[in-house]
């Protein structure tokens, strides 16, 4: 037994855990509060302090919160930014994740030697970090709002040192800081900076609460409906339709115009437009709802080109607890989206995100309807996708079924001038097709002739046997 005791050791060695053979050494934490996200970027380093290589990364993040989205990346150490993107592997497995916690693998590009460190960029965005207190307020009362957040990094890894900086949104101001472990906070405007911690245990929980006043909006879309159509005749169409509430405190009692019009304190916390950003070719934009078309907004095209700057204002201010519903549409010409690939495969790009941004949205439906008679070879992959179907239609005179492909997905963030997430779609097609319904068009009016005529000339010689 004495004998095979070092190679038993040997082997529990080997098949330990990653988190057992990684230290982060720093962690520099920037957190950004939006009204509608939280934004945690955070500059660590990790070192492999085992006898064996280390190949993931774990990421954790409390249950509770709904994530938007996570980037882990190599930092480039010139312009301390994002350099190697790391590819995620998985939920991370084993019973070392306690209940309330989920933990994701993100693999290294190359293995992390021993005693070797490396500096990572984390990032993540949160979109459930903040809920209107009190629920419900008179119209000239400051809405109020309870944020919720992690005071320091959970990590499955030990921390040796951590900073955290909080950087709240314009016009938000504090009332009442809520903090757990005898952390002090000092303030600077809208400026925070939590005290720096030492020796952060894995897994530690530090949940941090600020009340604090938010005279903006808390916009969300219930429900968005995204539908593409590609014409190789030279366009494609875009039509959004919307359904976003104003998640804020509710107002109680009676809601005066007055008020509204002639006081400051009247319109906060409602929202009085919304922004869309499109692509730089856009052109016959329309902005209605069930009523009709709105004339209430203004276009305006960036200095480069590259955008169309929307603002859209509302029939009526969105206060707490209201929604609207309304139609955006626009069309582009093809060659801002599709292009023909070196393969013979026609690809098409497109951004995975609605046009309206600062808006969470809790439901995305995306509709790619191709042209008649192609086949779709690659399927998109997109943020937070959900899942991924390809059907057909008909349309009037077509030979050929049309096909459509579906794309779901849930807790979306269209950040503004951002909208870098694109997808593509790659599909075969004969251009000869474009002309598939003048041809089904023509054989039709041919035939119907044809049978006219031999219906007339049965009818002529009928009258003249009678005769």
């Amino acid at each position: 037994a004495i004998f095979f005791l070092p190679l038993v050791c040997a082997l529990l060695a080997r098949l330990a855990p990653a988190s057992a053979r990684l230290v982060i050494d720093t962690v520099d934490r920037e957190l950004g509060l939006m009204p509608t996200m939280l934004r945690d970027r955070a500059i660590l380093t990790a070192r492999n302090v085992g006898g064996e290589d280390v190949r993931q990364f774990a990421v954790c993040l409390p249950s509770t919160a709904v994530v938007s989205s996570i980037q882990v990346a190599e930092l480039d150490k010139k312009n301390r930014e994002m350099a190697n993107v790391m590819d995620e592997v998985g939920a991370s497995e084993g019973n070392s994740v306690p209940e309330g916690v989920v933990c994701v693998d993100y693999a290294f590009l190359s293995p992390l030697k021993e005693g070797e460190a490396r500096e990572l960029v984390v990032m993540s965005r949160v979109t459930n970090h903040m809920t209107p207190y009190p629920k419900e307020r008179n119209q000239m009362d400051m809405p109020m709002a309870l944020v919720t957040f992690q005071g320091t990094m959970l990590s499955m890894y030990e921390i040796l040192e951590e900073k955290t900086d909080l950087t709240l949104a314009p016009s938000c101001e504090i009332k009442r800081k809520v903090s757990e472990g005898g952390r002090s906070i000092s303030e600077g405007g809208t400026d925070i900076t939590l005290s720096v911690t030492k020796n952060v245990k894995p897994f530690t929980v530090d949940t941090m609460q600020l009340h604090m006043a938010l005279p903006r909006p808390l916009l969300r879309g219930t429900t968005v409906e995204r539908d593409v159509y590609v014409s190789h005749w030279g366009k494609v169409h875009f039509r959004e339709v919307y359904d976003v509430r104003n998640d804020a405190s509710s107002i109680k009692g009676e809601f005066s115009r007055v008020d509204f019009l002639l006081s400051d304190e009247g319109i906060r916390g409602a929202a009085l437009q919304f922004r869309a950003t499109l692509p730089g070719g856009a052109h016959d934009i329309r902005y209605r709802d069930e009523i009709g078309n709105i004339s209430t907004s203004n276009v305006l095209r960036t200095e480069d080109g590259r955008h169309v700057a929307m603002g859209l204002e509302p029939r009526f201010p969105l206060f707490g607890g209201w929604h609207t519903k309304f139609e955006l549409s626009y069309t582009l010409g093809i060659q801002w989206l599709v292009a023909k690939g070196k393969t013979g495969l026609y690809e098409m790009v497109f951004v995975d995100s609605p046009a309206v941004t600062e808006v969470v949205y809790e439901h995305v439906v995306t509709r790619i309807h191709l042209p008649e008679g192609s086949n779709v070879a690659v399927l998109p992959e997109v943020a937070n996708g959900q899942d991924v179907t390809v059907g057909s239609e008909r349309t009037f005179l077509s030979a050929f079924p049309r096909p459509v492909v579906t794309i779901t997905q849930k807790n979306i963030f269209s950040e503004p001038h951002i909208r870098e997430q694109i997808a593509e779609i790659k599909y075969s097609y004969q251009p000869w097709l474009r002309f598939q319904q003048l041809i089904v068009l023509t054989a039709v009016v041919m035939v119907s002739a044809k049978l006219l005529a031999l219906v007339d000339l049965e009818g002529g010689s009928s009258k003249v046997k009678k005769a």
